[in-house]
């Protein structure tokens, strides 16, 4: 079974820090997309988030207890 998850970004996460190729995310987790300034976008290795961005997450379930950390 799997999940997808959103995740709002705040100010300061982990996430923003680097690009999503270094984040070193769990190998079951794969970012789909993410809405900034309500547009919606398709996530790659090069993309980096802002605060205030919306992350679309698909996961293997309860992977996402996993990625708490990066949204902090």
């Amino acid at each position: 079974q799997s999940d997808v998850i959103e995740y709002k970004v705040h100010t300061g996460a982990r996430i923003t820090r680097k690009a999503v190729r270094d984040l070193k995310l769990p190998p079951n987790v794969n970012i789909g997309g993410y809405v900034r300034e309500g547009k919606g976008y398709l996530a790659n290795g090069n993309t980096t988030f802002l605060p205030n961005d919306i992350v679309v997450i698909f996961c293997l379930k309860n992977e996402f207890r996993h990625l708490e950390k990066y949204f902090k």
